[in-house]
């Protein structure tokens, strides 16, 4: 879990699941919830979030970050786009991939 806060309050938390893969000895993250408070929407408090999740990744070797959320959610969906993920949106369910170049940075 990440949490960002100001003057103490939050105002954002991301909770991604680490795990193992089966097929080796690679490890990834499941982004299961990102959540910024309203009122503070549209401030890049989305983006730092996911970018401190992507440096930690990349701290700890994992090969992929991933998420799954709605095409119909689009603030999800340009969020996800504008960071860097591959953004599969061939139907209502949309799955987003932070590959290995991504978390290289």
């Amino acid at each position: 879990m990440i949490v960002s806060s100001e003057d103490g309050v939050g105002t954002g938390f991301l909770l991604g699941y680490l795990m193992d893969r089966v097929d080796g000895d690679q490890r990834m993250v499941c982004l299961y919830e990102i959540e910024v408070a309203e009122s503070h929407r549209r401030h890049g408090i989305g983006r730092a979030l996911l970018e401190a999740l992507i440096q930690t990744c990349h701290g700890e070797g994992v090969v992929k970050v991933w998420a799954v959320t709605n095409r119909s959610n689009q603030p999800a969906v340009a969020l996800y786009s504008n960071t860097g993920a591959e953004v599969d949106t061939a139907d209502d369910t949309v799955t987003i991939v932070y590959g290995l170049e991504c978390l290289s940075a």
